[in-house]
C-alpha cells in the first residue's frame, strides 16, 4: 500500500498536459484496497490511519525496530544455504524477555537480479538493543563461505525490496 501511494501520484500528475485532459487507469487484483481508495479520493490522512493501524497490529515500524538480512549469490544453492545458516544463528533471539520476530527466510521480493538469486529475512523487535543483540549473532564475516555470496544487513530499511 505504501509503495503504491508513493508511485501513483507522480504518474497521475503526468496525465493530461496543457489543454488535453488525461486519466490514469490502474489494474489491480484488489481494487477495493484501502490504499487505492484513499489515492482515488486523495484522502492521505485516511491512508495513514489505516496503514499505521496495520503496522501496529503486525509489529512493524514505527511500532518496532527492523532490519533486513539479504543474501545473494550466483549459485542459488549457495544463497539458500547461507540464509539457512543465518536463520539458525538467529533462532535463539526469538525467545526470551525481549524476543526478536523473524520472518523468513524466503526468496526476496525481487528474487533474481543480474543472474544472482536473492533470499531475505525480516527481523523486528520492540527494542533496538534486542535487534542489535540478534544481529551480533550473525557470522557475516566467514572466510569459509563460498566467494560468490554477498550478505547485506539493512537496519531501519527504507523499503523491503
Amino acid at each position: 500500500g505504501e509503495r503504491t501511494s508513493q508511485l501513483l501520484p507522480p504518474v497521475g500528475g503526468g496525465a493530461g498536459r496543457a489543454q488535453r485532459p488525461g486519466r490514469v487507469l490502474v489494474q489491480s487484483w484488489d481494487p477495493d484496497h484501502f490504499g487505492l481508495q484513499a489515492l482515488r479520493t486523495h484522502d492521505h490522512a485516511k491512508f495513514c490511519q489505516e496503514e499505521l493501524g496495520l503496522r501496529e497490529m503486525m509489529g512493524y515500524p514505527p511500532y518496532s525496530h527492523a532490519a533486513v538480512v539479504r543474501v545473494d549469490a550466483q549459485n542459488p544453492d549457495h544463497a539458500e544455504r547461507a540464509i539457512g545458516i543465518f536463520a539458525d544463528e538467529l533462532a535463539p533471539a526469538a525467545t526470551g524477555a525481549s524476543p526478536v520476530i523473524i520472518r523468513g527466510p524466503a526468496p526476496a521480493a525481487l528474487e533474481k537480479i543480474k543472474g544472482r538469486t536473492r533470499w531475505a529475512m525480516l527481523l523486528t523487535a520492540k527494542s533496538r538493543a534486542a535487534l542489535r543483540s540478534a544481529l551480533d549473532r550473525l557470522s557475516v564475516e566467514d572466510s569459509e563461505r563460498p566467494s560468490d555470496i554477498r550478505v547485506t544487513v539493512d537496519v531501519d530499511p527504507h523499503d523491503l525490496l
